[in-house]
């Protein structure tokens, strides 16, 4: 696993057709660049916008404008030189354009979006991997990082206050040891077939970690606490972990209904057998 860093671009091209219905009448915030592709200090933005962009990807969205192309966009939040990058921050129930005043390289990028969201609160929950197609998009071979998967008790078992103290803990985890590292859950024992393949017979909560370019897994022995977690993964970008080939790749995950949020019982049916 040592060496993983970013993917590939994962900034979103916008035009006047789709920018309302994608950033304006979205729920979540957006940081947009306008640019020119004559423009030098834009060309020298790319490689860092797009790094940003991948590092960012599942958590916040990058978009890029043309306003050479897209003229009546830039005319209307006020272009007046490229690139130009605003903030599109939801307030009172409407987005509102913001100056970005941070840094144009993708650490101060990264940096500028994980304290927008610390300050907002809207930092997204972490993906529950509901299907395989949710799963691709996660953990692909695109994302040249280390895909954080766990495997959470059955709903029945843990309840809601058992659940939410997990995801929590991954939570903590997660801020600590930085975005080389994708964080993701499924519910245990929907994935039989795949939990035996990546020998979790030992039951949940489970964590492994995957590095999807490399194609191996490694698998947490320690008990499921955030300061455990942020070793085991210090130790597998470190090589200090044991690593093992997933057969086959892709991985298949079983599709299932999301969680609601809420506490579980068992069906009448069930409770009167």
């Amino acid at each position: 696993f040592q060496g993983s860093g970013g993917g590939k671009d994962k900034a979103v091209m916008l035009s006047t057709a789709d920018f309302k219905q994608k950033v304006i009448n979205s729920k979540e915030d957006w940081l947009v660049q306008f640019m020119a592709p004559w423009c030098g200090h834009c060309q020298k933005l790319k490689p860092e916008w797009e790094d940003a962009a991948s590092q960012l990807h599942g958590e916040f969205k990058l978009g890029v404008v043309d306003a050479t192309a897209e003229t009546a966009l830039a005319q209307e939040y006020g272009v007046q030189g490229y690139p130009t990058i605003k903030m599109f921050v939801t307030k009172d129930g409407k987005k509102v354009p913001q100056d970005y005043n941070g840094g144009r390289t993708a650490s101060d990028i990264v940096n500028y979006v994980n304290n927008h969201l610390e300050t907002t609160g809207a930092s997204k929950p972490l993906a529950e991997i509901v299907s395989n197609d949710v799963f691709k998009e996660e953990c692909n071979e695109d994302w040249h990082g280390i895909c954080v998967l766990a495997f959470l008790p059955h709903i029945l078992d843990d309840q809601s206050k058992g659940r939410n103290m997990r995801l929590q803990k991954m939570g903590d985890a997660k801020k600590k040891v930085g975005r080389t590292f994708r964080f993701m859950w499924v519910q245990g024992g929907e994935n039989f077939e795949l939990e035996e393949k990546l020998g979790l017979g030992f039951g949940y909560p489970a964590l492994v970690a995957i590095s999807p370019s490399k194609k191996r897994f490694a698998v947490m022995k320690s008990s499921f606490e955030a300061d455990n977690i942020e070793s085991f993964l210090n130790g597998v970008l470190r090589g200090k972990e044991g690593t093992t080939e997933v057969k086959p790749w892709p991985m298949k995950l079983t599709k299932y209904p999301a969680w609601d949020g809420k506490d579980a019982s068992l069906p009448d049916d069930d409770l009167d057998e």
